[in-house]
């Protein structure tokens, strides 16, 4: 089987799956498995995956943007699970548009792209609200809406014409000599008709001045006390109230009530605001970020309703959200466990006046420890962030799992991080790397600790995450595991 065609199995199947329901990498690997494709053809598809992210970063920093949106849809059909190729997929479709090449769209890549400027935003709009899909949490495919919604009200660019062609009677336009003409006739006009305007408003003021002596006496002039009638400047009072009419101005505190629940939760790292957009179309977003620590409950599962209440004690709308999903590693009594949600609508915001969480489920567990790993593999620990270990970060393995000798070829870890230090961390990356005996790396996953939307991690909190690797067929076991810290920010 070629190359092409075990890519075009893998779309098709992600396509199917997509369409049926949530996606994720490792249930999209295993019907592919079943539809014919061996771990030869996911490496392919690894491979391919890679390279259209590499030609997508490259044909946007030289401006390609025809090419750029070729290559970052590719990648996006390639990781239907990951939000991140759908936001370089809009920022070329936003790039593009800025340069004014919409009137070229269609004939570069080959295929059937929108033709207008405004076909060109909504295929950007399109990419962030799939992108929003995947990865609610993610605050960047908002602020590129934002973005998106600010070109609208500001209109098309000028399109720039394709290079070699200034134009002319026969190349569709004008020539750029024939328009630099152009600007300056109308110049020359709109300079003789402001000159004709004056002379007649000094003609027609002296023949009244010569008509009626008295017009310039002090008599006529208005007394230095007087003043015109102030404006109005209350609002009518069928018109809502709306925040500051900007992006930063915008912004408003929340008061948050926050309760225990049956596990007797301790919330902590509270930040909750309200934020107005004032665009072409109002919109508005809350984000709400909390902490809690159970102090004997281990959590399989938790859930959270957020309730959103006006100052008259109404109750506006409800959200849950999911805080410790099954996918997830367990936490354990001292884990943090994060509670992060953002929402985005377009309008005026609504009247709210205090939100209150309350945790409504769980899947718990009665035990009152972590475990602690108990696999020999060696561990090598790498802080590529410039200095998180030396600011009190801390790391240790609570499982390692896999492969097992009956064919599954996952490995699991989970790791559990620490803030030691005296500054609240608020943001982690981690990369575990899978070894063989020569000291190659099998395969990689990347993990978020957390985001800089999630809560704090304050001092003396720690929290836990989990990586899923995955070894081509036919590997060797692994021999040992690289931990490393890609990202921390210390505030």
């Amino acid at each position: 089987m070629d190359d092409e065609t075990i890519i075009a199995r893998y779309i098709e199947a992600a396509a199917r799956i997509d369409a049926a329901g949530t996606i994720d990498r490792a249930g999209l690997e295993e019907v592919v498995r079943g539809a014919g494709l061996d771990e030869a053809a996911l490496a392919v598809i690894e491979a391919r995956r890679a390279a259209v992210a590499a030609m997508g970063q490259g044909y946007a920093r030289q401006q390609l943007w025809h090419d750029a949106i070729a290559a970052w849809q590719e990648a996006a059909d390639l990781s239907p699970w990951d939000g991140a190729p759908l936001l370089e997929l809009a920022a070329a479709w936003l790039g593009l548009y800025q340069a004014g090449g919409t009137r070229r769209l269609g004939g570069a890549t080959g295929s059937a792209q929108p033709q207008t400027s405004s076909d060109c935003l909504g295929a950007a709009e399109h990419a962030l609200r799939r992108a929003i899909q995947l990865q609610p949490g993610d605050a960047a495919p908002y602020r590129a809406l934002a973005t998106v919604d600010k070109l609208r009200r500001a209109g098309p660019p000028a399109e720039a014409l394709p290079a070699g062609r200034e134009g002319g009677p026969f190349g569709g336009g004008f020539g750029r000599p024939a328009r630099q003409r152009l600007m300056l006739l109308l110049v020359i006009l709109a300079l003789t008709a402001l000159l004709v305007w004056l002379i007649l408003g000094l003609t027609q003021r002296q023949a009244g001045r010569l008509a009626d002596p008295g017009l310039d006496s002090p008599a006529d002039q208005p007394s230095p006390d007087s003043t015109a009638p102030a404006a109005p400047t209350d609002q009518p009072a069928d018109q809502p109230v709306r925040l500051p009419a900007s992006d930063t101005d915008g912004r408003r505190d929340i008061p948050v009530e926050t309760h225990p629940g049956d596990w007797q939760l301790t919330w902590s790292a509270i930040r909750s605001n309200l934020q107005f957009f004032d665009l072409a179309e109002p919109a508005w977003s809350y984000e709400l970020a909390a902490a809690a620590v159970s102090g004997g409950t281990a959590f399989k599962q938790l859930a959270c309703a957020i309730h959103f209440y006006a100052a008259d004690g109404r109750l506006l709308f409800t959200k849950r959200e999911a805080v410790v999903e099954s996918h997830q590693p367990v936490h354990y009594p001292g884990d943090r466990v994060a509670l992060s949600l953002l929402v985005y609508e377009k309008g005026l915001p609504p009247d709210i006046a205090r939100v209150v969480v309350e945790p409504v489920y769980a899947e718990a567990l009665a035990v009152s420890s972590p475990p602690v790993a108990n696999s020999t593999m060696p561990v090598a620990w790498v802080d590529e962030s410039g200095g998180a270990f030396g600011q009190g970060l801390e790391l240790s393995l609570r499982r390692v799992s896999g492969p097992s000798t009956s064919g599954s070829a996952y490995l699991y870890v989970d790791l559990a991080y620490r803030n030691g230090g005296t500054r609240p961390i608020d943001k982690l990356k981690f990369r575990c790397e899978w070894l063989d005996v020569v000291g190659q790396v099998v395969d990689q996953d990347y993990v978020w600790g957390f985001i800089q939307q999630a809560p704090l991690l304050e001092p003396g909190r720690q929290g836990v995450c989990g990586f899923i690797l995955n070894a081509a067929s036919g590997t060797a076991a692994p021999a040992s595991l690289r931990i490393i810290v890609e990202e921390a920010s210390f505030l």
